[in-house]
């Protein structure tokens, strides 16, 4: 419809503003033309460059990184509180173990928010989790998609944007 039409225009001009490669505006003529089964649009953006990432692997790939430069990982501490005390940062964790170190990186996923509060942070923006999911076609109707396909996004829900 005309109003998903206009968000999706919008949502163009931010990947043109971001210098997202290869990004290109369609119509339903050349949505078939690069997904022949998608029958139902009118208008798209084409970005050949998107892909799933896997953010496991990218972390692990961070964290190696990290400890070849000397960094300590620790897992499994629930932070109580992060205080800057002078020439060190002091972590109190849940476990009543305390950590001291000069500098300190928090990786606390959808409890991000929280963990930076406990910094002395802003307590907003919030994460708000949802659930997304991915379906692998079976190899015998893989034919059927060539790449992602998402909808415009809904502005109920701005939080579930492109990704």
């Amino acid at each position: 419809n005309e109003e998903e039409a206009s968000r999706l225009d919008v949502l163009f001009e931010k990947g043109v503003q971001n210098k997202v490669p290869g990004l290109a505006l369609v119509d339903r003529q050349q949505i078939l033309e690069i997904e022949p089964y998608c029958t139902g649009g009118v208008k798209a953006i084409h970005s050949p460059n998107t892909g799933i990432v896997d953010w496991r692997r990218v972390a692990c790939s961070y964290g190696d990184d990290f400890k070849a430069g000397g960094g300590t990982i620790l897992t499994g501490h629930e932070v109580s509180s992060i205080k800057d005390v002078g020439r060190e940062i002091r972590v109190d964790c849940k476990n009543k173990s305390r950590i001291t170190a000069k500098n300190v990186i928090t990786c606390a996923g959808l409890y991000s928010d929280r963990v930076a509060e406990k910094a002395g942070g802003k307590s907003s923006p919030t994460i708000v989790p949802f659930r997304g999911e991915y379906l692998e076609l079976r190899a015998d109707k893989r034919y059927l998609v060539k790449g992602n396909v998402y909808p415009v996004p809904n502005p109920k829900f701005p939080f579930l944007g492109v990704h």
